[in-house]
């Protein structure tokens, strides 16, 4: 028997500055705009996530600017739960701790983040995705 390997699909997201806690409204709120997506072979829209800034996280250990922010995470299209990590352009997978979530949810990470372009890749439940979000 034949094993097929993972589907995988890359989703690049441009973010807007992060507001912090006190001044985030409705209409300032940073919104993540998906570049491209992909289909499996049978048809089936491919797994992708989003990845946009959550709550402001200033004040948390080393976070003390205003566009620090938890990172959220949106699932689409898995069958299961996904295991997801975060990479920093300029600091690896250093000081980030893995994460479980839903296949199809919002999450908001244990991670918070305020420097320069991240990336979170999440696999699990019938495939891999992968999304980039540049500095918020």
């Amino acid at each position: 028997m034949k094993t097929l390997p993972a589907l995988a699909c890359v989703i690049l997201l441009s973010v807007a500055t992060a507001c912090s806690s006190d001044d985030a409204t409705a209409d300032n709120a940073p919104t993540p705009r998906a570049d491209s997506t992909a289909t499996s072979n049978s048809g089936q829209e491919a797994p992708t996530i989003s990845v946009a800034p959550g709550e402001s996280a200033e004040g948390q250990p080393g976070c003390d600017a205003s566009n620090c922010a938890f990172v959220a995470v949106t699932t689409s299209g898995f069958a299961e739960n996904v295991t997801c990590e975060v990479t920093a352009s300029d600091a690896g997978t250093e000081g980030f701790v893995n994460w479980t979530q839903g296949g199809n949810e919002r999450h908001q990470s244990p991670n918070y983040f305020g420097g320069s372009t991240i990336t979170v890749t999440c696999t699990g439940g019938g495939g891999s995705a992968e999304g980039t979000a540049d500095t918020w």
